[in-house]
């Protein structure tokens, strides 16, 4: 018998749920060994639904069992704060800009004192610290041209998650755990991977 060592799982959520894109993610961390899916967000139709009636299903495989009779929720902050992880798979007209975090090419001097999440994310009276914990993975092309968001290509520039600490350091007030990373566009990612 081999010897297993224990991994933590980290608690995720994901926004944009009944999406395609949410649907990848969903399909691909359901049976991940470090995450735990506890959460799904979605739009007002769908919240309130378990996913396998709140979604139209199009990927190869079957819904996973660990989601099928999820709640779904409205994508609003309370509904994650059991949450560590949380991939944004909302379209870029849904997400929106986020203060500091935003898609204009000339972004505000800092330090900023917007909040740097997903409209849908930014903090409640009830739960205000929540999201300043999360760390958000978006595939939204909302965040791409702001110079304190790592835009990440995986197989190649893993290193621009050094500038995280910036990013939580210039927010105000400073960030503790939670930051934003997106992804780039699948042509560029098409393009970047054989050129690396």
């Amino acid at each position: 018998m081999k010897n297993q060592v224990h991994q933590k799982q980290y608690k995720i959520g994901v926004l944009g749920a009944t999406g395609t894109v949410s649907q990848r993610f969903i399909y691909l961390l359901a049976e991940h060994p470090f995450f735990a899916i506890r959460a799904l967000g979605a739009s007002s139709r769908s919240a309130g639904k378990p996913y396998s009636k709140a979604v139209n299903w199009k990927q190869t495989r079957p819904i996973p069992a660990v989601v099928r009779e999820m709640v779904v929720h409205e994508c609003a902050p309370k509904h994650f704060k059991d949450c560590v992880i949380v991939f944004l798979g909302l379209d870029a007209d849904v997400t929106g800009d986020i203060g500091a975090f935003s898609s204009d090419p000339s972004p505000p001097p800092r330090p900023h004192t917007s909040h740097p999440f997903p409209v849908c994310l930014r903090p409640i009276q009830s739960t205000p610290s929540v999201v300043a914990d999360l760390a958000v993975f978006s595939n939204a092309k909302n965040y791409r041209r702001d110079p304190h968001v790592p835009l990440i290509v995986p197989l190649v520039n893993t290193s621009h998650f050094s500038i995280i600490p910036q990013q939580q350091h210039l927010h105000a007030p400073p960030l503790r755990e939670g930051f934003i990373v997106t992804n780039t566009n699948c042509s560029t990612t098409a393009v970047v991977v054989p050129l690396a």
